[in-house]
């Protein structure tokens, strides 16, 4: 009686275990990451009121660190649908005017910046940008 008493408690133990929430890896989602890293993501492309915005075909995941020596804190960021486009200074803000509205695939950093309204955006330094084809990933790193 004593074995079976403790065949049994062995089995809840290993059933309570097994019920544990289990924590998935970000490369395990397959997340994609922060700069320096270059990622490639597909969607479709719209003007805001002084941005560019790319409208994910799928929401991504954007696995989280430390940051640098400037202390920048890159948070994890779950179910993203929208990526601001982060252009240098010099270029013209008319630049991707004939990707407007189009099923795009766009090649860059991915950045994270912090707003007034503590929600953070996530901004992608383009470095390249084409018409979508059919058959071409929803995001790559």
């Amino acid at each position: 009686m004593l074995k079976l008493s403790r065949v049994i408690l062995l089995l809840l133990a290993v059933f309570a275990i097994a019920a544990l929430p289990q924590q998935v890896s970000a490369t395990a989602k397959n997340c994609l990451f922060y700069e320096p890293g270059v990622v490639t993501v597909k969607g479709q492309l719209h003007r805001g009121v002084s941005t560019w915005m790319l409208e994910l075909e799928k929401p991504v995941c954007i696995e989280g660190h430390e940051g640098d020596k400037t202390g920048s804190i890159y948070p994890t960021m779950d179910e993203v649908k929208t990526i601001i486009f982060w252009s240098r200074k010099d270029e013209s803000a008319d630049k991707y005017m004939e990707y407007l509205n189009k099923d795009v695939v766009v090649s860059g950093t991915l950045h994270h910046k912090s707003s007034d309204s503590g929600v953070g955006q996530i901004m992608i330094m383009v470095s390249d940008i084409a018409i979508a084809k059919p058959g071409d990933p929803a995001a790559a790193h």
